[in-house]
């Protein structure tokens, strides 16, 4: 608004004190004036107010303040870079809820006014003024951010009228150099994946929040692995949109990460994600316990670690609220809103999500995001499970939908969070392998497998004693390691053949294994 080139500053507001308004607002608002020229300033005669009321400055009048700063000067006179801070006269009020709160370095310089309140009593909504004895207008600010309770306004640099909420752990920065005033401080944020054709495209914004031009250098990672580099030159508060674009090269749930190479003063906003997926997901909801104690566990069945810092669980009524997430390439995670888990299964690590959505027992919706929907089914009690006796996966590389891929768990304990399916099978060492030799009808067959190179395709036909071809499936895991299923439904009793080719990179390898449906 208004500023003259004597060097002293409104650089700080105390508008919301911590405690309502009616209480610690009475006697703990607070505004900071900093000096930033290499002369003292002394503000004999000055006024400090708002539109309605301006108020003459003085030495805080009670030297009792001094028992919670006795390095503190009561006075009007601010000496070079120094800071004075303009407290509510009655700041030192034993009637207050929230006595003396704030811890002023040594050497504040600490003044009030005459009136019973700075200006009309400070708000979000007020500009405030400094006014010289010769009726100048020093100073004028205005247009505060929200900040919450206890919280002040901090102004970025001397030479710009805008204002952050205070990033110090106590809320302010009376007395102190601003928490926000930084001169390298970059932001990145995601905003989210298009799909236009083939072509995955995702989109970033890097912001200056520094008070200084600066170019800013980035690295651009995709599942883990650096992608390339960027430099993006950024005057203080303008934003930069990036665009980067992927083509549908690696199958599953693909990280895309923008992150800045140096950290500034700010580094938990250095960098984000995004993801999308590509044919299948590879993070998938892996078991579903929906009677009894509520929990549900998700598989990464990629070959790089997934990060989530914005994962929300839903299904047909509602959403959690957001928590963060990190799953490990082939490690499993448990998510659970209800209380009972860490008795129903002691010493199992799990994630607790609040507000995470009741599962009903009947059926249900179970959608994973974060932004992207990364895994959804909707099971059926039909599927299996039942009271504390989880629903299990089959296979994470065939899809969530599909009733067959979900039976009721085996293991004694009802449940397996955080470790193997009890219904999965295990890959041999090199080649593939049955879950067992005889099945009931309708049953499924698991087909676990494990080879030297990633297996683009996986043919699995099935032959009957008579060497006739019976059925036929196709499936493409794109990974070395994993396990696909089929259904015995429909078969007859009797004798089976199963041939199991596996193409990829070049590399066909075919294996014969036998089975029986009893």
């Amino acid at each position: 608004m208004f500023q003259l080139l004597i060097g002293v500053v409104i650089n700080e507001v105390m508008y919301d004190p911590r405690g309502t308004e009616s209480s610690a607002g009475l006697y703990n608002e607070a505004v900071e004036v900093f000096n930033e020229g290499d002369t003292t300033v002394c503000l004999t005669g000055w006024r400090i107010g708002d539109t309605h009321d301006l108020d003459p400055i003085g030495p805080f009048p009670d030297s009792a303040v001094l028992s919670s700063c006795p390095g503190c000067v009561l006075d009007v006179c601010i000496p070079p870079g120094g800071f004075g801070v303009v407290l509510d006269r009655d700041y030192t009020n034993p009637s207050s809820p929230d006595p003396m709160p704030y811890p002023f370095p040594s050497g504040t310089v600490l003044m009030s006014v005459s009136d019973a309140s700075i200006g009309n009593g400070l708000s979000q909504g007020d500009s405030l003024f400094l006014v010289s004895s010769a009726g100048d207008t020093v100073d004028g600010v205005g247009n505060f951010p929200e900040t919450g309770d206890g919280v002040s306004a901090e102004r970025r640099a001397p030479n710009m009228n805008s204002f952050l909420p205070s990033r110090s752990p106590s809320g302010n920065t009376l007395g102190y150099g601003n928490s926000i005033t930084c001169p390298y401080e970059a932001s990145v944020r995601a905003i989210s994946v298009l799909t236009v054709g083939e072509e995955y495209r995702a989109l970033f914004v890097v912001r200056n929040g520094g008070v200084e031009a600066r170019d800013f250098n980035l690295t651009l990672y995709r599942n883990s692995s650096p992608d390339s580099s960027i430099t993006v030159s950024l005057s203080p508060d303008s934003t930069d949109t990036l665009t980067f674009r992927f083509g549908p090269d690696y199958v599953g749930t693909n990280e895309v990460s923008l992150k800045l190479d140096s950290s500034d003063c700010f580094p938990e906003d250095n960098f984000a994600f995004l993801h999308f997926v590509v044919g299948r997901p590879s993070l998938v909801i892996n078991e579903i316990n929906y009677r009894g104690t509520e929990w549900f566990e998700v598989y990464n069945s990629g070959e790089w670690p997934l990060h989530f810092p914005g994962m929300v669980v839903g299904d047909a009524t509602g959403r959690s609220d957001t928590f963060s997430l990190t799953v490990g390439s082939g490690e499993y995670a448990v998510l659970t809103g209800d209380s009972a888990f860490s008795e129903r299964f002691p010493g199992v690590p799990f994630t607790y999500v609040a507000r995470m959505p009741r599962l009903n027992d009947t059926y249900d919706d179970l959608l994973l995001s974060d932004g992207t929907t990364l895994d959804s089914l909707r099971y059926f009690r039909s599927w299996g499970g039942g009271e504390d006796r989880s629903l299990e996966r089959v296979s994470p590389f065939l899809p969530s939908t599909d009733s067959t891929n979900w039976i009721t768990c085996r293991d004694p304990s009802g449940g397996t969070p955080g470790r193997e399916n009890s219904v999965s099978t295990a890959p041999p060492s090199e080649g593939v392998r049955l879950g067992r030799e005889i099945y009931s009808p309708g049953e499924s067959v698991s087909v676990a497998f494990s080879y030297p190179f990633r297996v683009e395709r996986l043919k699995v036909v099935l032959y009957d004693d008579l060497g006739r071809k019976v059925r036929e499936w196709e499936f493409r895991p794109n990974s070395p390691v994993g396990q696909v299923a089929f259904s015995t439904e429909g078969l007859w009793r009797g004798l089976y053949f199963v041939s199991v080719e596996a193409v990829g990179k070049g590399r066909r390898t075919r294996q014969r294994l036998r089975m029986a449906v009893k």
